[in-house]
């Protein structure tokens, strides 16, 4: 039998639908999940051999979905992941911005190469 190889695009971003600006990486948990679940419910899907690859901050989810399913999660690749990302983003966008965010309820920041909102829960 071939081997599956579906990706997702997280709600918001990519070919999906919904507002990028309302993600979280806990709804992209629930994103990886949801996806995780429809592919291990394939009748062609061995589910003892699936594995999860992420990239950038997907790759940081992919760490998130093995570590809370290790016993169906076989195998896990990351490519120009985060590791940490409560501390990369600490040290990228520093304290102050997060302290702005929470006084203002929201902040923007430009990345240079996408734009970002801090808001809700911080470091």
């Amino acid at each position: 039998m071939g081997a599956a190889s579906p990706w997702i695009d997280f709600l918001g971003f990519g070919k999906s639908d919904g507002d990028s600006g309302a993600t979280t990486v806990d709804s992209q948990l629930a994103d990886a999940e949801a996806a995780f679940a429809a592919l291990a419910a394939m009748e062609r899907v061995e589910t003892d051999r699936i594995g999860v690859l992420g990239f950038s901050l997907g790759g940081g989810v992919a760490m998130f979905l093995a570590a809370r399913r290790p016993e169906v999660v076989k195998a896990l690749a990351t490519w120009a992941s985060v590791g940490d990302s409560c501390a990369d983003f600490l040290e990228e966008l520093r304290q102050d911005a997060f302290a702005k965010a929470a006084s203002d309820g929201i902040l923007g920041v430009d990345l240079g190469w996408r734009a970002i909102a801090l808001k809700g829960n911080h470091p």
